[in-house]
């Protein structure tokens, strides 16, 4: 099915941030130390870094749909970036550095980070997705056509787009470095540099395809725009004005509040389990368990992207037989089963064979869960109900790390070294079975035949 055009400069600014969060995590720590940060003042650098992306991310996220509005949501945070990136390429300035690591998009893992995410997830569904709630009326024939693509399919290659470009940028950003310290006389520093402008350059493209976007792209009641299909009334109106009261962080019935609530607990629960098996980790448990090399595990973690990024393809078809939640729970659970027999393995090879079938499915339940929590939402709440789930994970995911490095010391090939395995895949299972629990009354939404949406 093709792309409307509003999705193509969906996707290709998807493609442009992870390109360039995967190339600056290749560098990013060793230019701050090379401006002269010392250790303290990274880890200081990191926290503000966290602390602003929540407050900002938060802050833009639940105003996008209806208040600020979508697109001039997403202009604004690529100018955040455009800051965030200049201001690091120029300035060595620890005081500096904070503000604009505050304020500004940095990232710092090679992840997402920023309001992007689910402001562009919700508008690709609302320009690319046909759903039940939708029903043709006469001159829509076109547009439904060009809105046929299912939501799970559509965010999964959303997903994969930006494994793909994120393992391209570091790739991309290792060879630059190593050309220009190499054949070039430049420092690392210097190197380093070129990659930070370069980010900031990719602002700098994102912004102005963010300015070629549609109206299109907003949701259907936002108050700074009537789309042609709708005409304005009173009781629209009147409707709009009561409902903004009673709104919260961008949710404005009690029925959605209670449900990203919800969700936002147990997803913190995952992401926290999450925290204890990070990439990171992986790299350093296989170096020292198995005395594996910087080559195998370089390799080990490629093939386990690979095949996570692909295997999210998989969720769109599983979603429209089975349904979000029942996809994001049969296909996590056994990843996790997975994940508790890594370290019990004989051997390097065992352990990393494990590994990559956990990966094989892991992932599945990404696109199925960006999905069900659009479905469980009205349309003008996704982006809102997107980014207080999301920063809910994030701030989980930062708790654990703590709590991991009491693990880190121990000898090798104890049974204390195995247990950040154990706490994750048990934590995990647990938030398998509790969300299914709490929503198994709409277990099926998203399947053929079944109610998709609930507004």
């Amino acid at each position: 099915v093709m792309l409307p055009t509003d999705g193509v400069l969906l996707f290709l600014t998807r493609f442009l941030r992870m390109f360039s969060y995967g190339s600056l995590s290749v560098v990013l720590f060793q230019y701050l130390e090379q401006i002269g940060l010392s250790a303290n003042e990274i880890g200081a650098l990191l926290t503000f870094i966290l602390i602003g992306d929540l407050i900002f991310s938060l802050f833009l996220t639940t105003r996008a749909d209806r208040i600020i509005g979508r697109k001039r949501t997403l202009i604004i945070s690529a100018l955040l970036k455009i800051f965030a990136g200049v201001a690091f390429s120029l300035s060595d300035n620890f005081a500096i550095l904070v503000i604009a690591g505050t304020v500004g998009v940095i990232s710092t893992t090679g992840g997402e980070i920023g309001p992007f995410l689910p402001v562009e997830q919700s508008s690709l569904v609302e320009v690319c997705c046909t759903e039940s709630s939708e029903t043709p009326k006469e001159g829509d024939t076109v547009q439904l056509i060009k809105k046929s693509i299912d939501m799970p399919t559509l965010l999964a290659w959303y997903q994969m787009i930006g494994y793909l470009a994120q393992a391209i940028g570091a790739v991309t950003s290792g060879a630059i470095v190593f050309s220009l310290t190499e054949y070039h006389n430049f420092s690392i520093l210097e190197a380093s540099r070129v990659i930070l402008i370069t980010y900031a350059a990719t602002g700098l493209v994102k912004l102005i395809l963010y300015l070629a976007l549609s109206h299109q792209v907003e949701a259907h009641n936002f108050l700074g725009h009537q789309k042609p299909s709708e005409e304005p009334s009173t009781a629209t109106t009147t409707n709009t004005t009561e409902e903004k009261k009673k709104s919260f962080l961008g949710l404005h019935s009690l029925h959605s509040q209670l449900t990203v609530l919800k969700l936002s607990l147990l997803f913190m629960l995952d992401s926290f389990a999450g925290g204890f098996v990070m990439q990171s980790f992986l790299v350093f448990w296989f170096g020292v368990r198995w005395a594996m090399d910087s080559a195998k595990l370089g390799s080990m973690l490629m093939a386990a992207n690979v095949i996570a990024g692909f295997s999210g393809l998989v969720a769109g078809r599983l979603v429209k037989k089975f349904g979000a939640l029942n996809t994001m729970v049969f296909t996590h659970l056994p990843s996790n089963i997975f994940l508790l027999f890594v370290p019990l393995m004989p051997s390097s090879a065992t352990a990393v064979v494990v590994l990559l079938l956990r990966f094989a499915i892991s992932q599945m339940d990404v696109p199925a869960r960006n999905a069900y929590v659009m479905m469980v939402v009205s349309k003008d709440e996704r982006s809102a109900a997107s980014g207080v789930t999301n920063i809910a994970r994030s701030v989980a995911l930062a708790l654990s790390p703590l709590l991991l490095g009491v693990f880190l010391e121990v000898p090798p090939k104890s049974v204390a070294f195995m247990v950040p395995f154990f706490i994750a895949g048990g934590l995990k299972i647990v938030y398998d079975i509790a969300i299914f629990i709490a929503f198994k009354t709409t277990a099926n939404l998203g399947a053929t035949n079944k109610p998709t949406v609930a507004v």
